[in-house]
């Protein structure tokens, strides 16, 4: 994860599958592009859902997400505000990707996660979201991050 990033937005969807190649290349070749370019975005990394074997209780078992999106994205951010700002704003509506692939788009799913930090003796320190991204204080070398969920409610 890149060190500046304080807050990760996760973008899941699923697309008409008769427009899953224009989806692909439109998400790849000029979405992402263009949301690299607003200030606060640091990284972006796409996904797709496979099925999981995972060994619970003794046994391996498939796990399939009922109902989940297929494809997700993550937006490494530097704060919260990104999402609402005029650059994400106009970076969203370039290309073709607002005519020709959002409304092919269907169970969408937005969430925001802000990091938390844990000491190097496992004590859990104050989230970043409380302070909607500001500095944990103390030395950042010696903290460890995991992310800690916060729904998005914005879109």
């Amino acid at each position: 994860m890149h060190p500046k990033a304080k807050f990760l937005l996760t973008a899941a969807m699923d697309i008409d599958p008769d427009k899953e190649a224009l989806f692909n290349e439109v998400y790849d070749k000029e979405h992402i592009p263009e949301l690299l370019k607003v200030p606060g975005v640091l990284a972006v990394h796409r996904y797709v859902s496979v099925p999981l074997n995972m060994s619970i209780g003794g046994a391996t078992k498939t796990l399939v997400a009922e109902g989940e999106p297929k494809y997700s994205a993550t937006y490494e951010l530097e704060n919260a505000d990104v999402p609402a700002s005029a650059a994400w704003a106009a970076a969203v509506e370039l290309g073709r990707w607002p005519a020709e692939v959002r409304p092919h788009t269907r169970n969408r799913r937005h969430t925001l996660r802000a990091l938390m930090y844990f000491d190097m003796a496992g004590r859990q320190r104050r989230p970043v979201a409380a302070s909607r991204g500001g500095s944990m204080g103390g030395s950042g070398s010696r903290l460890a991050r995991v992310a800690a969920s916060a729904v998005w409610t914005g879109w």
